[in-house]
């Protein structure tokens, strides 16, 4: 006898609640205000003005700022062990050639001549969060700096926040790479120069410094332990870390406060911390260089590197001033 078989018919059932006419009507203005409404990060732009306009100041004849922090009440790690042994890796690096072990011991000892970093004396005083960033060296041999600290301000331990995550990025303020190029092209005498060491230009807040402590020895030639650290903190930007739009915004405001043709011109034609301009005749061009010199200077910026089309100018700079390779380059290009 066949087997009997037996069908069953199984209906699917589904249901979708309807969003109310206000939720479409809310979906309907987001779509029609695209490009239109202030973003996120537009709004993180504005804080990271507001903060700079108010914290900017004078110190010892600089400009001092703060750190456009994203966050208030932040945990940000020490890094302390982190550091100790970005320490010793490049400390074995450069002891493979010693004569940049050398240079690089002597570019600390200058920055601390000159004011760019200190001594923590006393490692469990802070005026403010403490962190401690590594560092590296990078060599460059064809350039005048022939090897320089950078500083890792992305660095972070498991589950924690980087120096520059903390950081608001602010707004890109640069000028229009592409106009600069176009408007260099037309000029008769062109001249380019640039901000020797910009970023150290800028003050930092005292409140600020501890979160830039790194560790260095106090005799490279002797052994790596606990006994021979030494701590130091900048007062000054250091090299690695997002302020790209601290360093432009200072100048911005720095020229903006000049009252002078000339800073109007720098003003619309500098890029990071290379300065372009133009002149008609050799003595516009030496008037021109004067009165650039003369305003930077009055930031407690000194600014260098210059080169011409014009061989007369070239003759005209001091030694000093002077770009210090044949080779021309605009904007870093």
């Amino acid at each position: 006898m066949p087997t009997q078989i037996e069908t069953i018919k199984v209906l699917p059932i589904s249901s979708k609640q309807k969003e109310p006419e206000s939720g479409n009507i809310e979906q309907f203005w987001k779509l029609e205000l695209l490009g239109i409404s202030e973003s996120s990060q537009e709004k993180e732009d504005e804080v990271a003005v507001q903060h700079f306009q108010k914290t900017i100041k004078r110190e010892k004849k600089r400009y001092s700022v703060g750190w456009p922090w994203r966050y208030r009440g932040f945990r940000l790690p020490s890094n302390f062990g982190v550091c100790f042994g970005r320490l010793i890796s490049t400390v074995w690096k450069l002891g493979t050639q010693p004569p940049l072990l050398e240079r690089y011991n002597e570019i600390l000892k200058e920055q601390i001549e000159s004011e760019i970093t200190e001594e923590v004396k006393d490692i469990r005083k802070s005026e403010g969060p403490v962190h401690y960033l590594p560092h590296h060296a990078v060599i460059t041999p064809m350039k005048q700096t022939k090897i320089r600290m950078v500083f890792d301000a992305s660095v972070k331990t498991s589950g924690s926040k980087s120096l520059n995550d903390l950081l608001r990025r602010g707004p890109v303020l640069l000028n229009d790479l592409t106009g600069i190029l176009l408007r260099f092209r037309l000029m008769n005498i062109a001249i380019t120069c640039d901000i020797e060491k910009a970023y150290h230009q800028l003050v930092f807040n005292r409140e600020d410094r501890d979160v830039i402590r790194f560790l260095w020895l106090r005799d490279y030639r002797q052994l790596i332990e606990r006994s021979n650290l030494v701590v130091y903190r900048f007062q000054r930007a250091p090299f690695g870390i997002a302020s790209p739009f601290l360093l432009v915004a200072v100048i911005k405001f720095h020229l903006r406060n000049m009252p002078s043709a000339v800073a109007k011109r720098v003003e619309e034609n500098f890029y990071v911390d290379n300065v372009v301009a133009e002149a008609d005749s050799i003595e516009e061009a030496i008037k021109l260089y004067e009165e650039i010199k003369d305003i930077f200077s009055k930031a407690h910026m000194n600014i260098r590197e210059f080169a011409s089309n014009s061989a007369e100018f070239n003759e005209f700079l001091s030694k000093e001033d002077q770009q210090s390779t044949q080779q021309m380059k605009v904007l870093g290009i």
